[in-house]
């Protein structure tokens, strides 16, 4: 019995849980969207999350749950993490922007929690 209640909250773990932004995991806010700003540069990209906290911007970035900055290969690949941990993709706006990320502007995706 004790195995299969394991088994049974293992898998609820690997489901819904895993993102964690600045070290606090998003499901500890009970928050029902999420808006996530994708930061795609010729290295490697980031994701910085919005889900109605105080902090300032730079405190928003999606972290694991040690804290340490996680970096993806693409923006797909932001996606699809959202996707495997929950999430489903409500709506997406490009906002122009200045400088190095003129070129493709600010890219904005707002999620929701899977029913």
């Amino acid at each position: 019995m004790i195995k299969k209640m394991l088994v049974i909250l293992m898998l609820g773990t690997l489901a819904f849980g895993g993102i964690y932004v600045n070290g606090v995991p998003i499901d500890s806010t009970q928050s029902r969207y999420l808006i996530v700003e994708i930061d795609d540069d010729l290295r490697k990209t980031r994701a910085y999350v919005d889900y109605g906290q105080s902090d300032p911007e730079r405190k928003r970035l999606l972290t694991d749950e040690h804290g340490e900055k996680m970096l993806f290969n693409s923006p797909a690949a932001v996606l699809n993490y959202f996707d495997k941990n929950g999430w489903e993709m409500d709506e997406v706006f490009v906002l122009p922007g200045g400088g190095e990320s003129s070129l493709y502007g600010y890219k904005y995706f707002i999620f929701q929690r899977k029913s």
